[in-house]
């Protein structure tokens, strides 16, 4: 259990949706179409086709595919085509989000299996993608994160990289997931990094708001909290705050798992 240090808090009770793909198709589809093993891979090796025309052919094909054709399309990531690897998750996500129930729990299920990938670029991305339509309510203490659906318990860790698994979430040194959103005019970012800091920012035309908060060596939570009426006062009179607002004002919608900027 950890001890915030300020009794200066900024709540930022709100629900912030993810990140989210583009659609490999315009419309859901609700009838789907059954396709042998030979087509699947004819389709899967056009992902590949440098035609722009000939790739969103072959996506529009195979998201149109049933449940095994998602099961056949989780089988066809390969760490060593990372773009083709990139389309096929993408049209995973569009199957996910479909009408019909069997192919969204399948195309579900190959992107869990994928988001325990060997491969870390594959694996984030697959992540990603399937953080994009969970909720999240960001009044979570320092040491959880609202993701994927649930509350999750931070674990912070001296190596780098993300891991999620059971009910934690492992945010090694040097790494950091960002969580965003733009409504009703505001800007809202929420920021877990692997070096135990939390930073959350609060900004539109009514002024600046941003608290830091860090563990530190004796396990302990301390607090910062920076208030202006617009960048130029931060900058003023918070050159630390305004240097947090400077390296997350672009965030403004979605969640972005990877590396933190330098200092």
């Amino acid at each position: 259990m950890h001890r915030v240090l300020s009794c200066s808090v900024l709540l930022l009770a709100v629900v912030l949706p993810v990140y989210s793909f583009a659609a490999a198709e315009d419309e859901p589809v609700t009838q789907r179409v059954s396709l042998s093993d030979d087509e699947v891979k004819r389709l899967v090796q056009r992902l590949d086709d440098e035609k722009y025309a000939v790739r969103d052919a072959a996506s529009k094909r195979l998201a149109s595919g049933d449940a095994a054709v998602a099961t056949a399309l989780g089988k066809a990531v390969k760490a060593d085509k990372l773009e083709l690897s990139y389309r096929i998750i993408e049209i995973l996500d569009t199957m996910r989000r479909g009408q019909h129930e069997a192919t969204r729990d399948a195309a579900k299920k190959a992107m869990e299996i994928l988001g325990k990938h060997k491969d870390k670029a594959i694996a984030r991305r697959t992540l990603t993608a399937l953080a994009t339509d969970e909720p999240l309510s960001e009044e979570a203490s320092f040491d959880h994160i609202q993701l994927f659906g649930g509350l999750r318990r931070i674990e912070f860790g001296q190596g780098g990289g993300i891991s999620i698994g059971g009910d934690s979430v492992r945010i090694g040194k040097g790494s950091q997931i960002v969580q965003s959103q733009m409504a009703d005019g505001e800007q809202l970012v929420v920021v877990h990094q692997g070096g135990g800091r939390k930073i959350m920012i609060r900004a539109s035309d009514k002024g600046i708001g941003v608290v830091v908060q860090e563990l530190t060596e004796d396990g302990t939570v301390e607090e910062n909290r920076y208030e202006a009426a617009d960048e130029e006062e931060l900058a003023e009179k918070h050159p630390v705050g305004h240097s947090y607002y400077e390296a997350y004002k672009k965030y403004k919608g979605g969640t972005v798992m990877g590396g933190m900027p330098a200092e």
